[in-house]
């Protein structure tokens, strides 16, 4: 895990280290819902999959958009 925390100080030099610590947070919070929670399951009644490959650029584009805002 310090490895990739340097990488992100490395990616985000201007992040205060403290916001891009709670941004790694939020984006493994968000990550254990997106692969294992079966919420999306239940709220689009069958119509979304948990971990659904298909959602995962877009996933990845949410996370992105997150650490970019927290490191403004």
């Amino acid at each position: 895990m310090a490895a990739f925390i340097d990488a992100l100080h490395v990616a985000f030099p201007d992040c205060p280290p403290q916001r891009l610590l709670w941004a790694y947070e939020y984006a493994v919070g968000a990550l254990l819902m997106y692969v294992a929670d079966k919420r999306i399951e239940r709220i689009s009644q069958g119509q979304a999959m948990a971990g659904d490959p298909a959602m995962f650029e877009d996933f990845v584009r949410f996370i992105a958009a997150g650490f970019t805002a927290m490191c403004r």
